[in-house]
């Protein structure tokens, strides 16, 4: 009871192959063999083989076998070679070179597997995420394309910056120079001769104005250009402040025996800063005069359309270059026929000025002869003030 079943090969004198098992009765049986119901036989079935022909057979096969297996374990490792490949190392080798091409900042790279399984799922979302980085690299290219532009037009505004000043030192230097030099070699001369004369106080008295005039130039634009110009906006009779600006400058034109004319002498209304128009019309008259020849005319016309009031002044001077007519309104800037002593700040005034009041200045050539035509335009009111008398 509880025997096992035995097997074993026995090489004494001829190899025989054994096996014995024990001898049990199943139930069935006690249905023929009622009387051996409570046997217990102390026997076992014994099967005895020759095992020579088997053995034999093993050493006649046995280099076969060797062989046969080697051939099954190279077929084996090449079939599993070609699988691990073709099914891994090659999707993986196209993700190396596209990871090299990355490095090298090529993100037009893409990884394409054709076959359904886990790879193409990965290439997928490694195109995608390619996608999403050539979206941001071109977006950082354009925003360092624009930082860069910024960056240079910014260095290029500091270099004109930087010009402007070293033009404003040199020329403020040079134009103070000349009325305090003339001022102070005429209290010299007056020192040593122990008294002044009428043409020395009248020498000093010009200067003086020169340099008020300067320093009154220099602060105006200083507030224009700071933002902080004010303009006391009333409803004026634009050819009112022409007729005061033409008086102002009378002194300067009958030196020159040069006619200011007034076209047009219609009564024109808008809501302007009159002492302010009355400046740049009087900075425009006074250019036309120093360019213009002796015994020469000045001609200003005004007309209106319904937004706005144009005031030209018109000369027959020697004109200005076309290269130039862009950089007249520039600070500092003077026409190179301009020999004459300033700073170069009257039409950058006035353009600050009609600018302020929401209009615009140019330059153009006349129609037929030499010289030029400055005009402005002031913006009207909402209410025609025509009608209004002051």
């Amino acid at each position: 009871e509880g025997a096992k079943e035995y097997w074993k090969l026995y090489e004494k004198n001829l190899p025989v192959f054994k096996y014995a098992a024990p001898l049990t009765f199943q139930r069935v049986c006690f249905n023929c063999h009622g009387e051996i119901k409570n046997f217990k036989p102390p026997a076992c079935i014994s099967i005895s083989l020759a095992a020579s022909p088997f053995l034999e057979e093993l050493d006649r096969n046995y280099y076969r076998l060797v062989w046969a297996s080697i051939l099954i374990t190279i077929l084996v490792f090449f079939t599993l070679f070609w699988l691990i490949k073709y099914l891994v190392l090659n999707p993986l080798n196209k993700f190396i070179v596209a990871a090299q091409e990355i490095e090298k900042g090529n993100f037009n790279i893409r990884v394409k597997i054709k076959t359904k399984d886990e790879w193409k799922t990965l290439s997928t979302c490694f195109n995608e995420m390619l996608d999403s980085l050539a979206k941001h690299q071109e977006m950082l290219e354009e925003k360092v394309k624009e930082a860069t532009e910024e960056l240079y037009q910014a260095y290029s505004e500091l270099k004109k910056t930087e010009k402007f000043r070293s033009d404003f030192f040199s020329n403020i230097t040079h134009e103070l120079k000349t009325p305090v030099t003339a001022i102070r070699g005429v209290l010299e001369l007056i020192e040593r001769k122990g008294k002044a004369e009428n043409k020395h106080l009248e020498i000093i008295k010009k200067n003086t104005e020169k340099l008020s005039k300067m320093i009154k130039d220099l602060l105006d634009y200083s507030k224009i250009e700071s933002g902080q110009i004010e303009l006391l906006k009333e409803e004026n009779n634009i050819n009112e402040a022409i007729e005061d600006a033409i008086f102002l400058v009378s002194p300067l034109s009958q030196q020159k025996n040069i006619k200011i004319v007034l076209e047009n002498g219609k009564d024109l209304w808008a809501p302007f800063d009159y002492e302010k128009i009355q400046q740049v019309i009087s900075n425009l008259l006074t250019n036309a005069i120093k360019f213009s020849p002796e015994n020469g005319k000045i001609i200003i016309r005004t007309k209106e359309n319904e937004k706005e009031i144009v005031v030209s002044v018109e000369d027959f001077g020697p004109g200005i270059p076309p290269e130039e007519k862009d950089k007249v309104f520039q600070k500092f800037y003077r026409v190179s026929k301009d020999k004459r002593e300033g700073i170069g700040l009257g039409l950058a005034i006035c353009k600050g000025i009609i600018e302020a009041h929401g209009g615009r200045i140019w330059v153009a050539d006349p129609p037929g002869h030499s010289g030029c035509i400055f005009s402005f335009s002031i913006p009207k009111g909402e209410q025609d003030g025509r009608k209004k008398e002051k």
